[in-house]
Parts: C-alpha cells; structure tokens; sequence
C-alpha cells in the first residue's frame, strides 16, 4: 500500500501531459461515449474508423476503462481523465510490484528478499515517476515486470508459465509495438528449464496464444479498410510526414538533436528546424537539404506538402546508397550509447529544461547551456542524482556478468535470469537503435530487470547463509 499511496500523491501533484497524450484521450473518449475506436470529435459520434493512434489502442482502451470505473458523462472534459488514469495505473505499477516481490519470496524462500524487491520494482528512481504521465511508461513498465515475475516463477516451479506470459507480452504489446523485445527475456529461461524441443514447444505456445488478439485487432483495421497496422501521425497532416522521420531516423543519435528537428515540423513550424553538422553527407548534400528546408519554411501552420516527404524519402535513398556503414551501423551505435549514457536525462520528473536547453544544445552553445541550467539549480540535483543511480545499476550489472568470485553468478538458479536480462536489453537496444529511436524514455523498461538481478546476485553475496538456497525452493530449516 505505501508503494501505491507514494506513487499516487506524486502523481496527483505534477500530472503529465505531453507526447501523445492528447491522441490517447480522444480515442478513450470514443470509445467509453461512442463505443467506437477513432480520432473524430467525441462530440459528434462520426467514429471514423481508425487504428486506435500510432500503436495498438490498448492505452486507450485503459483509459477508457478508468473512465467507466470513475463515472464519467461529459464527453468535453478531458481533464476530467486526468487524476483517475493516475491513480489506477499507479495501482497496477503497486501490483506489478507486489506479483514480483511474491515471485522473488517463493523463489528465494525469503520474504525479506521479496520485500527489498518490491520497494525496489515499486519505488525506484528510475522508473517511479512515469506513473504520472498519461502515456504508456508506466503500464509498459508494470508488464516488464509482470513478465520478469512470471519467469522468476516458472524458475521456482521449473515450468514455463505459459498463459500468464502470453496473457502479459499480448496486453504489452497492445500498449507499444516495442514490447515484443520481451520475449527475448522468455528464452534463456525456457531452454534452461526444459529439455530443446519442449522449450521450443512452450515458446510456439506463447507466440501462438500472444498473436491470436493481434491478429484478431488486425483483421478489424483490414474489415474497416484500414492497413493492417497503424499509419503514423507525425502531426504534419494524413499520412504525411514519413519521407521527412524516415531520413531523421538515419543521422539522429541524440534526443535534444532530434527535438530540434522533429518537434517544429510535427507543430508545423517549419521555419524553426534546426539541424546539426552530421544531418548532412557534405557540402553539396548540405545546399540541396537548406535549400528544401527554406521553401518549405514557406508553408508555416499548413498541412506539410506532398512533394516534402518525396524530397526527403530521396535524401534518405541517397544516403543510405551513399554511407551505408555510418546509416546501418555507426550512427545505430552512437544511438545505442545514448539510449543508455544520456547524461541529462529526467526519467520522468518534472526537471525538464525546456525548449531554451534544447535550442541552446543544438546550437553547441555550451556556456549559455550552462548558465541556463545553474538558473534551476534544484532540477540540476535531480538530473544528476537520477544520472548517477543509472550509471551504477549499468556498472553493478556490467560488472556481475563479469564476477567470478565464488559461485555467486554461476549459480545455476541465478544464471538464467542474468542471461534473461541481457537478452532482453541486447535484443531492446538492437530494435530501438535500427528504428532510428534515440529516446532513453523507451529503455525504462529494462531497468526494474537490471536492478532485480543486481540484488539478487548482491544478496547472495552479502549473506550466503539467508540466499544460499535461492531458487531452489527449499530454505532453511
């Protein structure tokens, strides 16, 4: 309950809006007053058909659902989702918490461990203050470690939890498309608990239960003619805007550079993108891409035009023929190391800068960044209080793969779980860096798994008498 009663007030204190936000409560809208899943006005009951926003509409859905639970009538007062949206979703984080802890007690035969591990999963730094966004983090968050207590589980009980793990990865991926890294966490613990071929029997079971209501959701956008999955909405207009993200995706390694470029074009301000030295090939690639940009300055607060994203679909063509080692490998590293070392990042506290640091950022201006940055010198100590803890859970978990004193990470019981963490972040970082996503926002999930396994490796190490027996269900006596 403290878990939940934390998470509550803070987020009832500073609620977030932002991002897609406003996207997810007008679908939510229509469908708790219409019973429709679309963008048109709640107001007017056109219930255009739609995908649900740029992913599958499972936040919505969600919101929906709280507005019911909550009573709502008015179909004008979005605010009125606000605080009931908070307050069921920092109850499941609290769930998702207590399931891992339960897992961890039964699995370590210690309700002490169990406990330091929902404090941890519930209270964390790290991933604790999404929980008053109105966005996806925190639902995401609380399915990574649903899944991560489902496998702590079926290591317990020696058998692969299907249905509650398909169940978890098919609602993880209604709310992101980038929760389908998690499955890479499933399979190290599947073969390490069952011989290959049933391992691979459980693993199909998985796939097959998890895809049923994807495909089922697809089969509804192609009944109501719509494409199978989700068009983007880059703010610039129906189905506009691709040319112009898709060649962002290739030269963008850092969250401020690709906020400068992304977030004037997606408000239509396009006299206002700024671009970084390393956005063009050379001098002549640097002429052809002002030049695109100048005219298209021209057409501030309209719909982007079509010839746009022809342009820019052609600049990204041409660079990929032209750089193909810096746009599929040196630049999905630089992006990779940021996802993970981003030195300035709020993981969801309210101690963002604004648009001033970002603009200062791109302009490499680092004496006014730094001068802007000591006018909010408590935000600083957040930032670098949050920057600091991240930096020791990816040293401590850097430096367990590499511990060989004792038997404590050669444990048979603690192994699979060190692998399943790796395989998910190695499999969640590959998928974020090729997609051109240079966001730490989309690795939080990574983290309750970094910190769970960093405890139980140190726990065992701090007491072997209390942890010698973790995972194998016996304990003392």
């Amino acid at each position: 309950m403290f878990v939940v009663a934390a998470s509550i007030a803070y987020a009832a204190l500073e609620p977030g809006l932002g991002g897609d936000s406003a996207r997810y409560l007008l679908v939510a809208r229509n469908i708790l007053f219409n019973g429709c899943v679309s963008i048109s006005d709640p107001q007017s009951a056109l219930c255009a058909a739609h995908w649900g926003g740029n992913q599958f509409p499972g936040y919505p859905a969600f919101m929906a659902f709280t507005g019911l639970l909550a009573g709502l009538k008015s179909t004008a007062n979005t605010d009125a989702f606000i605080i009931p949206v908070i307050v069921l979703q920092s109850v499941l984080s609290g769930g998702a918490a207590v399931r891992l802890g339960w897992a961890v007690k039964r699995f370590s035969n210690s309700s002490s461990i169990g406990l330091i591990c929902v404090l941890l999963a519930g209270l964390s730094p790290l991933h604790f203050a999404w929980s008053r966004w109105l966005l996806t983090e925190s639902l995401s968050i609380s399915v990574a470690i649903w899944v991560l207590a489902e496998l702590i589980l079926s290591l317990h009980e020696r058998r692969l939890r299907v249905v509650p793990l398909a169940v978890a990865l098919a609602i993880g991926f209604f709310l992101r498309y980038d929760a389908i890294t998690l499955c890479a966490a499933v399979v190290p613990v599947a073969f390490v608990i069952h011989p290959p071929w049933q391992a691979i029997w459980r693993g199909m079971m998985i796939a097959l239960l998890m895809t049923i209501p994807i495909v089922a959701w697809s089969a509804r956008n192609v009944a109501q003619g719509l494409s199978i999955y989700p068009v983007p909405n880059y703010g610039l207009g129906h189905g506009r805007g691709q040319g112009y993200y898709g060649w962002l995706t290739i030269w963008v390694t850092d969250l401020y550079m690709g906020a400068n470029a992304a977030f004037p074009a997606a408000n239509r301000r396009y006299s206002q993108i700024t671009l970084p030295p390393q956005a063009y090939l050379d001098d002549q690639n640097r002429e052809v891409v002002n030049e695109l940009l100048r005219r298209w300055a021209q057409h501030d607060g309209e719909e982007a035009p079509d010839w746009v994203d022809a342009k820019f679909h052609d600049l990204a063509v041409e660079r990929r023929r032209r750089d193909p080692l810096g746009s599929w490998l040196l630049f999905p590293v630089r992006r990779a190391l940021y996802i993970w070392l981003a030195p300035a990042y709020s993981y969801g506290w309210n101690v963002e800068l604004g648009d001033r640091a970002r603009q200062l950022y791109g302009q490499g201006n680092w004496s006014g960044l730094l001068d802007f940055a000591f006018e909010s010198p408590g935000k600083i100590v957040i930032k670098m209080g949050v920057a600091l803890l991240h930096l020791v859970v990816l040293g401590g978990f850097g430096l367990i793969l590499f511990w060989r004193r004792s038997n404590q990470i050669n444990a048979p019981n603690l192994r699979p779980i060190v692998w399943a963490v790796l395989a998910y972040a190695l499999t969640r970082t590959v998928f974020l860096a090729l997609m051109g996503q240079a966001d730490p926002r989309l690795s939080v999930e990574v983290y309750p798994f970094f910190e769970i396994a960093l405890v139980l490796v140190l726990l065992r190490q701090y007491d072997s008498r209390q942890v010698t027996s973790l995972g194998t269900g016996v304990g003392r006596r």
